[in-house]
Order: C-alpha cells, then sequence, then structure tokens
C-alpha cells in the first residue's frame, strides 16, 4: 500500500507546485516532507502523507484561487467544504481515503496535501498566549470532535457530562466560518508586525506554542531540493528548522522502523469517494470494505 500512496502523492504534489508556480504563490516543504526530503531525497518510508507551508500573505493569495484549480484536484478550506482541520488542504477528488481519527465512511475525502500557514506572532505576549491557546485547544477539540467523550474513563465521563455537553451544544450552534473569521482577524493583526515577534503554525493546536521560529529561519531563502527525483522548494535554514521542531537527531534514522498506517485506514486510486456518496450501494460496500480493514487492524 505504501509505494502506491507515495506514488500518488507524488503525483499531487506535482499538480500543486506547477499550479504555485503558475499563480506565482511561495511555498516551502515543512515538517515530515522535508525530513524525508534532507535525509531520504523522498518520502521518509514509514510516512504517508505531505506537509507545505507558507507565510499567510501567500496563504490568502491561494485561498483566493480555489476557483481555478484544475480538476481532479480542489482545495477545501478551514473549517469549510467538508475540512474540519484549522488548516486547507490540497485534494485528489480521483482518490478516496478514509483516516484514522475517523474510521468511518461519511468522512471518505480524496488524497489530500495539509497546507500549513506559518505567522508571525508576539514575543512579548507569550505568556498570555499559552493560556489563550490552552483554552482555544478545548474549544476546537470538542467543536470538531478531536476530543471525544468516550475517549474518558465512567468515572470522569460522570464528572464532566455536565459541562461538556453544554459546552459542545453552544459551539455546534456556531457557524465553522466564524471560527475562520476569527483566527484570520488574529492572525492579520499580528502579521504586520515589524519587530519583536516569531513565527509559528498558529493554526495548529498541537503544535503552537510549544513550537516557533524565528526570523533568520522562515525568512531565510527558499531553494530547490531533490525529492522523490523532482525539485521542490525548501527554506535554505531548513536545518534549523526540522531541529526547532524534533531536536538535534532529527536527521539520525530510526532503526527498525516500518510503515504502521499513520494517517488512513481505506486508500482507493481507482475510484472518487464522490461516486460512494453518489450511489446507496457504493457506499454499502465502502463500509464493507473499511469494516474489514478495521477487523484486520485490530
Amino acid at each position: 500500500m505504501i509505494k502506491l500512496l507515495h506514488e500518488e502523492l507524488k503525483k499531487n504534489l506535482i499538480a500543486f507546485d506547477k499550479f504555485c508556480n503558475e499563480n506565482n504563490i511561495k511555498y516551502f516543504l515543512g515538517y515530515g516532507s522535508l525530513i524525508g526530503a534532507l535525509r531520504h531525497q523522498g518520502f521518509v518510508p514509514w510516512d504517508d502523507d505531505i506537509d507545505i507551508c507558507m507565510d499567510r500573505d501567500n496563504y490568502r493569495k491561494l485561498e483566493l484561487l480555489i476557483k481555478d484549480v484544475p480538476k481532479p484536484f480542489c482545495i477545501k478550506k478551514a473549517f469549510m467544504s467538508g475540512n474540519d482541520n484549522f488548516f486547507m488542504k490540497w485534494e485528489d477528488n480521483s482518490t478516496t481515503v478514509i483516516e484514522t481519527w475517523s474510521e468511518k465512511a461519511k468522512w471518505a475525502h480524496g488524497l489530500f496535501i495539509d497546507i500549513f500557514p506559518i505567522d508571525k506572532f508576539p514575543t512579548k505576549k507569550r505568556k498570555l498566549l499559552l493560556k489563550l491557546y490552552s483554552f482555544w485547544n478545548i474549544l476546537l477539540y470538542v467543536r470538531f470532535k478531536r476530543l471525544s467523550f468516550h475517549n474518558f474513563n465512567f468515572w470522569l465521563k460522570l464528572l464532566i457530562a455536565p459541562g461538556y455537553f453544554s459546552l459542545k451544544l453552544f459551539l455546534n450552534l456556531m457557524p465553522n466560518k466564524w471560527f475562520a473569521k476569527l483566527m484570520d482577524h488574529r492572525f492579520s493583526k499580528w502579521n504586520k508586525l515589524q519587530d519583536n515577534y516569531r513565527y509559528g503554525c498558529l493554526v495548529d493546536p498541537l503544535e503552537f506554542p510549544k513550537v516557533s521560529f524565528s526570523k533568520k529561519i522562515i525568512e531565510s531563502k527558499i531553494i530547490l531540493q531533490t525529492f522523490e527525483k523532482q525539485k521542490f522548494p525548501i527554506l535554505k535554514n531548513s536545518i534549523d528548522f526540522l531541529i526547532n521542531k524534533y531536536g538535534d537527531d532529527v536527521m539520525d534514522i530510526p532503526k527498525n522502523k516500518v510503515y504502521q498506517n499513520q494517517h488512513f485506514v481505506l486508500f482507493k486510486n481507482d475510484k472518487s469517494y464522490l461516486d460512494y456518496f453518489n450511489d446507496k450501494n457504493e457506499m454499502l460496500k465502502l463500509k464493507k470494505e473499511l469494516k474489514q480493514n478495521l477487523s484486520f487492524k485490530k
């Protein structure tokens, strides 16, 4: 599965790169994909997704070009169009994936690339930001089902049930676009900063504000690096980017590491997920196949 998945992801990345070049949008490989580019000149053998980063100006520019994306690809904005993540995704609508966090056929979508905006934030307010984002994380995880009530033990459920379901009911009454506008308003203000700032992936509550990057790293020159025998952009100070995120041993290859279906419980490159939603019989087949995959996984 992993070899076929890597082939399809590469096609996806080539299409994304072509679209960005045609529209003068600057981006760079990030996180696991950047490790792969520098350490393996391609995918990390056990990795199964692609991570892209760009500054907020290019991120907004890409948002405005959603209608111009060629088929079968599309861009799904954060909190909208079936994307309950905190960032945009570039998807291939000719494919079908079901992620491990959902394990449900109704959440099927196309094979994707994660697009993370990198924003400025004021360094003088970092302690306050830690407290605000701890609260913000709870809201996001409850609202978008990343924090499930079923994850808690029996006694904790009894203790938190009234507050949990009251909060969830309140948050569900708020349209997704409100969350997007709230975040965009704050980031617009911070990205105007001229001094006393650092960079971070502010839309990722699992990362920020624990991980942030200096101006020297993010504002470094973008260069080309080999990835699966193609050239794609990375930051000149990419090693510092990775050390900042993962630690000094990031370039060491772990021993006995194998692919373990990190992100997907089902992947199909020969059928669009939209076909399943448009045909009840096909959806039943998908559910049956998913059930078999989950049984095998256990």
